[in-house]
């Protein structure tokens, strides 16, 4: 069902570029679920893996085009290139990415997507005492958003709450 959904929103979003903030909300769950399909290598009759990346490198672009427009949604811009970092395996770029984009987070004041990428950034650290600490930032994060149980917790089976 979400992927039909996602393909609705894709035939209404066609080619247009980002003009509004409210678009903001449908850029971020777009790349979400194109994220979480790909990295858990989903396919079926009706669409590849190979599509899949295709449209998240597709949304990637909008992101960042939509970033350049409205400055806020930068952290985004990051979250999404340190993802299509980890599922090509570079490591160490999406670790310098979601760096990056908890500092632009930070500049802009947007605490959902700091903690988005504290999340990210917690599965890809060396050290297990920094692990522990993005992961406890991101959750208090979240707690003080009033998000008790993001979905983010869900997607990643070793760290349910």
């Amino acid at each position: 069902p979400a992927l039909a959904v996602a393909n609705d929103i894709e035939r209404i979003l066609g080619n247009a570029q980002p003009v509004a903030i409210y678009l903001l909300p449908t850029y971020c769950a777009m790349a979400d679920l194109y994220y979480a399909l790909c990295r858990s290598g989903y396919s079926s009759a009706s669409i590849t893996q190979r599509q899949l990346r295709s449209r998240l490198r597709r949304m990637h672009f909008r992101i960042h085009v939509f970033s350049i427009l409205i400055p806020m949604s930068t952290p985004l811009k990051y979250l999404s290139a340190g993802r299509r970092h980890l599922l090509k395996g570079h490591l160490w770029r999406a670790r310098r990415t979601f760096r990056k984009g908890i500092q632009k987070g930070e500049k802009y004041r947007t605490p959902y997507f700091i903690a988005m990428l504290e999340f990210e950034l917690a599965h890809v650290v060396d050290s297990e005492s920094e692990r522990s600490a993005l992961d406890a930032s991101a959750r208090e994060r979240f707690r003080r958003l009033g998000i008790e149980n993001p979905e983010v917790f869900w997607k990643c089976p070793a760290v349910q709450p």
